[in-house]
């Protein structure tokens, strides 16, 4: 197979722009060469044809100039021989100062021959992997380039040598070669005859390999005089048609730098030459390869099809400005409207009335339909994060879009088929519905599914959804805005200013000062007399007392103003709250306004009465709630009772109170008689916990001590769940009666050690987040069997977020130097905090488990000693009884002797003897044992009924 790549060149004469300092070549006809007779040459007399001779008898025979082949610059030596050249691709450019032309020849066949016998009966199979297209193939042909090139002018560079280098990697061995030829159209008898016969000139002397070519391609590496120019396009065309190109590319700017085609050609050569795909299927690739060209020049691809016809396409690059596609709108306009007018001159017969009627009735409803999509499908956007959980389909779209629709078509089936269960039938009837849909509104929906899966839910959405699937104690915490993509500063993950930081940090107490006075305005009389009458003469807020139950009574509010007042009922409030929930929470009041008959006992305050901040209540509401509470005191009633708290407040504090129902007292005091365990252990005081906690972490892991690696990693964070593991691994370590010591294991990363001494993470944990996710699931997967083993990563896991922590507040102005320079594009981001707080829970969990364990397993003992106290204690008590009942048997006897003689004389038959007190003692009477908690496994026996 034979691919011949053509250029045109342009002759030197006036009309053509010197040094591309402007104007435009004059347009030129084209004379049409004879075609030669190829009845009698046969393939191989092509294959040889002898590139020199032939070359220079036609040239001068055609153009009668006999330095056609002489170099003027170099003393007229000869253009070098191509004897020896491997037969195959042949190219040839000729080029000027703004023009270049190529010839490429390639040949069909190319196998290594000996004696004119092919070594190898076929192609040399290629088994390795190769990245082309399906469709391709490499091509081996041997390769031969010829660079034409026009004389007396200094000619620019042009891509053509380019692409032969970009093709010399593909003939490690040879079969590639490079020659140029240079033509001398200096003359004016030269240039006048050039111009005459241009493109017979051209492929006169490469008309053999033409027509025994397979394919064969025209480039046109010159200014758009040829193409701009009516006429001469079409004499191109004509000519292209006559010469049998399969493909010509030639370019429209007026000044065309050839340089700018240079990635189009490489691409041609890669796609075309090599690859040997149609270049009517790769042309795109190649354009995309080559942008830049697009704003220098339109492209046009002239293409003969198998009817010998000529099909030409223009691309334009119309998308990189919008003036240009206001332009090309413009000529379209411009265009339509000449057109119509030329048939209104012809007086063309106007259409009848009814079918333009119907034209725009039938214009007007497409219109409208796109209209009414439009806002169906905004009216339809679903704005909760919840529905884009998992990809959207058609029929979760169309449920959403055609909602209306739908529910018509379902009343009316239900109407025909006179179901009386609707919600029953409507899944089936949306189905069928859905099913039926037209083409149209079947392209709706397609459009709108890619649209919401392409855009998925408002970030607001996402910010709101992300915090209601947090737990219930972190949703009380209060929530710092920090910008992650700040406008001005090319950052991630940080702040702009400094102003920031302090508004995220005081902007929700603003918020609330300014919320007080904007909703909840203090212009009423009351309040304002109250306010103004009280401000200097204003008694002090007298202290609250509290019974033995710990709820508040009555004080006195005589004498305070409105302030003072609200100031009053917010502690009555926080005191009967502390009760129920057996801590210092602050009391929900924004809960309770909506609901507050569920957390306060009927009786609490009067009826129909709103609960709220009490700094928001009017005059007239404190004294209603006043009132009240001086009846419930008056009939010994408790003012304020909560009966249910929110279930973040109360979650800690009553699993604490059921572990210490649980805990025995004898555990306890050998836990508190162990002054070795002491010695050692942090100090449970929470002042002091909550003031190791605040301390910043700037040491190394290296430099702790075993006592205070608690402290330390207390320092590493202030999240609540990273704290409470902390605890968990004190309690395990207590129960488990272990000192903190640390077991290293191996699979952990190097930096989860104690031995770790550095302060920051290694450089790969911030550049690759792939690196960072592997070494935390490494923290996740480690197995925990107690304190030892669960401390290395407890450690990683704290170093993890006090690097969060760096990377969230670094600042460039604030930086300290001694800080990597990899922080500020670290791969810490939100999504791996949530993972990391996902691993800390998942930590906990593992710890707990054990320290339940191990509590068991306490208990059990406990209860085994406990029987055996009991059976010793019961056979003591017998003992005891028996001794106070020979005792008192005897004292009875004594008295009975004495009643004995007293009564002698008075004896009779049948009297009723006294019972004897020994039968009434205590000792027969049912001994109350103390209730025992007992342990839920199955009851070991005792030592004693085992031997």
């Amino acid at each position: 197979m034979w691919k011949i790549c053509l250029t045109n060149p342009m002759t030197c004469t006036k009309q053509t722009c010197k040094k591309s300092t402007g104007g435009t070549a004059k347009r030129i006809t084209i004379d049409f060469v004879p075609l030669l007779d190829f009845s009698s040459i046969g393939i191989d007399s092509l294959i040889d044809l002898s590139f020199d001779a032939s070359i220079r008898v036609d040239l001068n025979s055609d153009l009668v100039m006999e330095e056609t082949v002489l170099d003027e610059e170099t003393g007229g030596d000869k253009v070098d021989e191509t004897d020896g050249m491997d037969d195959g691709m042949v190219a040839g450019e000729a080029q000027s100062s703004h023009n270049e032309h190529k010839t490429l020849v390639q040949k069909k066949h190319a196998l290594p021959t000996l004696n004119n016998l092919p070594v190898l009966p076929t192609f040399l199979p290629i088994r390795g992997a190769l990245e082309v297209s399906l469709q391709s193939q490499i091509s081996s042909t041997p390769v031969v380039l010829i660079h034409l090139t026009l004389i007396n002018f200094e000619t620019s560079s042009g891509p053509f040598d380019l692409m032969y280098h970009f093709l010399s990697p593909y003939f490690p061995c040879g079969g590639i070669a490079f020659h140029k030829l240079i033509f001398d159209v200096s003359s004016k008898s030269k240039s006048d005859q050039y111009q005459v016969k241009f493109l017979g000139i051209i492929l006169m002397p490469w008309q053999p390999l033409i027509r025994a070519a397979k394919d064969s391609y025209l480039w046109f590496l010159s200014c758009g005089a040829l193409v701009n120019n009516e006429e001469s396009f079409l004499s191109l065309q004509m000519a292209v048609l006559h010469h049998h190109i399969t493909a010509t590319i030639c370019f429209n700017a007026i000044h065309f730098q050839p340089t700018f085609a240079a990635p189009l050609l490489l691409s041609f050569a890669e796609l075309v030459l090599t690859e040997c795909l149609p270049i009517h299927e790769v042309f795109l690739d190649m354009l995309m390869q080559s942008y830049k060209l697009g704003r220098h020049t339109d492209v046009f691809l002239l293409m003969t099809n198998a009817g010998h016809a000529l099909d030409i396409t223009r691309f334009a690059w119309t998308h990189y400005s919008p003036q240009a596609v206001k332009c090309m709108v413009k000529k379209i306009h411009k265009a339509i409207l000449e057109a119509q007018k030329e048939l209104e001159d012809e007086d063309v017969p106007q259409l009848p009335t009814s079918l333009k009627k119907e034209i725009k009735q039938y214009c007007s409803q497409i219109i409208t339909y796109k209209e009414e999509a439009k806002v169906r499908e905004a009216t339809s956007h679903p704005r909760e994060a919840s529905f884009y959980k998992k990809s959207l389909t058609k029929w979760d779209v169309t449920q959403r879009l055609f909602k209306e629709e739908i529910d018509k078509f379902d009343k009316a089936e239900q109407r025909r088929k006179g179901v009386q269960q609707s919600i029953k039938y409507r899944t089936g009837h949306a189905r069928e519905w859905f099913d039926n849909m037209s083409p149209s509104q079947q392209e709706e929906v397609k459009l709108a599914m890619t649209k919401w899966n392409r855009e998925e839910a408002p970030e607001e959405s996402k910010a709101i959804s992300s915090l209601s699937h947090k737990k219930k104690a972190s949703q009380t915490l209060s929530v710092s805005l920090h910008e992650t993509d700040p406008q001005n500063v090319k950052k991630r993950f940080s702040v702009s200013s400094n102003g920031i930081k302090e508004w995220t940090a005081t902007g929700f107490e603003s918020f609330a000062e300014w919320s007080k006075t904007e909703f909840y305005p203090s212009d009423d009389q009351d309040l304002e007399g109250s306010d103004n009458e009280d401000a200097g003469n204003e008694a002090a807020i007298p202290e609250i007392i509290l019974d033995e139950d710990g709820y508040a009574k009555l004080p006195s509010h005589d004498g305070l103003g409105l302030k003072g007042q609200h100031e009053l009922m917010r502690g009555i409030f926080h005191a009967s709250y502390k009760v129920c929930t057996g801590g210092s929470r602050p009391v929900p009041w924004g809960v309770m306004t909506a609901a507050s008959s569920n957390y306060l006992e009927h009786g609490s305050v009067p009826t129909a009465f709103v609960v709220k901040d009490p700094s928001h209540m009017k005059t007239e509401e404190v004294n209603r709630l006043w009132n009240h509470w001086e009846q419930n005191s008056a009939a010994n009633k408790k003012l304020v009772i909560f009966v249910k708290a929110k279930d973040g407040d109360v979650h800690a504090n009553v699993r604490n109170e059921e572990r210490k129902k649980k805990s025995k007292v004898k555990r306890v005091s050998l836990l508190d008689s162990d002054e070795e365990d002491r010695d050692w252990l942090p100090s449970l005081n929470s002042s002091d916990l909550t003031e190791r906690r605040t301390q910043p972490a700037n040491t190394t892991p290296d430099d702790i001590s075993i006592t205070d690696q608690y402290t330390f990693l207390e320092s590493l964070s202030k999240n609540d769940n990273y704290l409470e593991l902390i605890d968990a691994i004190r309690d395990l370590a207590i129960l488990a009666k272990q000192k903190p010591t640390s077991v290293q294991n191996p699979d952990l990363p190097i930096w989860a050690n104690w031995s770790w001494g550095g302060s920051y993470l290694p450089k790969d944990m911030h550049v690759s987040y792939d690196t960072l996710k592997v070494s935390l699931d490494k923290l996740q997967a480690c197995p925990i069997s107690g304190a030892a083993s669960a401390m290395p990563v407890i450690l990683g896991i704290g170093l993890l977020y006090r690097e969060s922590k760096h990377v969230i507040e670094y600042e460039e102005d604030e930086a300290d130097p001694n800080m990597p320079f990899y922080l500020p594009y670290s791969a810490f981001d939100l999504e791996f905090l949530v993972s990391l707080d996902q691993v800390v829970s998942q930590v906990k969990c593992t710890v707990v488990e054990h320290i339940e364990k191990l509590t068991k397993e306490a208990l059990g003992e406990d209860n085994n000693m406990e029987d055996e106290d009991e059976v010793g204690n019961k056979v003591t008590e017998e003992e005891v009884d028996l001794t106070k009942e020979k005792e008192k048997q005897q004292e009875q006897e004594q008295q009975e002797q004495e009643e004995q003689e007293k009564e002698q004389e008075q004896k009779q038959k049948g009297r009723k003897r006294r019972m004897p007190q020994a039968s009434t003692s205590k000792s027969k009477n049912p001994r109350i044992e103390p209730e025992v908690c007992r342990s839920a496994r199955t009851r070991q026996p005792s030592k004693r009924n085992q031997n």
